[in-house]
């Protein structure tokens, strides 16, 4: 928290006039990526269901995987115009940024959980 707080105060120092629309793009462009990020989960968890079992969902989406899919496509075209103004695009180089480092830390963990298991 320090960590962010100091980050923002450095911000705030050397682009005062435009701080808090990045940091708001940033907070956007992460808010949109966990969205799509539950949309693509939910659609995935529907297609490893049988349709008996689909039937059966107690708390099933309105309009099924349609909707999701429409979700999907309303927050790309979200994620497009963050990148469109010129403002706000920074927001998609650090997020891009942050998802690689976490795709490349994802990574690590699964070879070091398999080295684990074979280790057993």
């Amino acid at each position: 928290m320090t960590t962010a707080l100091l980050f923002a105060v450095y911000l705030n120092y050397i682009m005062p006039e435009n701080v808090f629309l990045v940091i708001a793009s940033l907070a956007t462009f992460a808010t949109v990526w966990v969205w799509i990020m539950i949309l693509l989960s939910q659609i995935a968890f529907r297609r490893r269901l049988p349709p008996e079992e689909v039937k059966a969902l107690k708390f099933k989406v309105p309009g099924g995987v349609a909707t999701t899919i429409g979700g999907l496509i309303f927050l790309l075209f979200i994620i497009g115009l963050i990148g469109y103004h010129p403002d706000t695009r920074i927001s998609l180089y650090v997020g891009f940024a942050w998802i690689v480092v976490l795709l490349i830390g994802w990574m690590f963990k699964r070879r070091h959980d398999r080295q684990l298991a074979e280790n057993q």
